[in-house]
């Protein structure tokens, strides 16, 4: 099981270490890297899930990394670029990971129901229901009340609780 690197946004990423258990969803066009690392190659400082921040740098490096053909042949250059991609991710900024709650009685129910049960995964139109709401007013009040939308709301809390 490798561990891997998720790019959530240009300049932010989620690691997930070799052997956790997680699902990735996506709605839209998507558009990244997911980089898979030998758990034995992994830098021991990231040993839980977190959002780092990419610099420039790292970004670089994983573009150019990305750019490799699935069999290559690894040259001195390539070793060392892959080195320096490890040395930055083990030096890359923890972000702090911020769930804004909602304030409304009805979207609370929902995320609650969220909270208790996050393997869930319930559809949007199941969880409004629970809290007596149609999608839209749910997608709507939720937006305005934390300031995510509900599938960016939905998937921080799961880099949360991981």
């Amino acid at each position: 099981m490798s561990s891997s690197v998720l790019i959530r946004s240009p300049h932010s990423a989620i690691w997930i270490p070799g052997g956790a258990r997680h699902t990735v969803y996506a709605s839209g066009v998507l558009k990244g890297y997911n980089a898979f690392i030998d758990p034995a190659a992994s830098p021991a400082a990231l040993h839980s899930c977190r959002a780092i921040t990419i610099t420039p740098l790292l970004r670089e490096l994983l573009a150019r990394t990305a750019a490799l053909p699935l069999f290559y042949e690894p040259t001195d250059a390539i070793i060392r670029m892959q080195d320096v991609l490890l040395d930055e991710l083990a030096a890359a900024k923890v972000e702090t990971l911020h769930l804004p709650m909602p304030r409304d009685m009805r979207v609370r129910k929902v995320v609650d129901r969220m909270i208790e049960a996050p393997s869930e995964q319930a559809p949007m139109t199941v969880l409004a229901s629970h809290g007596g709401l149609s999608t839209r007013t749910l997608s709507r009040l939720i937006l305005k009340e934390t300031g995510m939308s509900f599938s960016r709301w939905r998937q921080q809390l799961c880099v949360m609780l991981e």
